[in-house]
């Protein structure tokens, strides 16, 4: 018995590489990058003074007091009375760390940095992190 070709005309194979998996892949991680970069960064710049070599630990979200060149005082990023720290403070949900993060300019008075750490340690704060930046060994003081 004789075998018949099929009758269909024959097509040369096509030699491409799929991109579109690696499109989508692309755009995702693009867009997880834009969505976590923001959240990584605090917007309230400040010249941070000098510091240990300790460990950073990660925190999910923190909760960051900053105090700028003017003595202006920010919670995260909103700018806020002195007046109005305790207040803020002790409206944060109740499952809030008992942490905080506080963040001066190297040009601030002393002074400022000890009446925000009364502040918040009155808002009932046990453990207030003062935020440096990480200085490198060997490096002249």
């Amino acid at each position: 018995m004789k075998r018949r070709r099929s009758s269909r005309p024959h097509t040369p194979l096509r030699h491409e590489i799929n991109v579109t998996p690696f499109v989508d892949v692309m755009l995702v991680l693009l867009i997880i990058f834009m969505v976590s970069a923001p959240m990584m960064q605090v917007s309230v710049p400040v010249n941070l003074p000098q510091g240990g070599s300790g460990t950073s630990a990660e925190v999910d979200d923190p909760i960051i007091v900053t105090i700028d060149e003017q003595e202006k005082l920010f919670l995260k990023d909103t700018a806020i009375e002195q007046s109005q720290l305790l207040t803020h403070l002790t409206s944060l949900p109740s499952g809030s760390a008992s942490k905080i993060y506080l963040r001066g300019s190297r040009s601030i008075p002393y002074n400022a940095v000890i009446k925000v750490m009364n502040l918040l340690k009155a808002a009932g704060f046990s453990q207030i992190h003062l935020v440096v930046e990480q200085s490198i060994e060997g490096e002249k003081k």
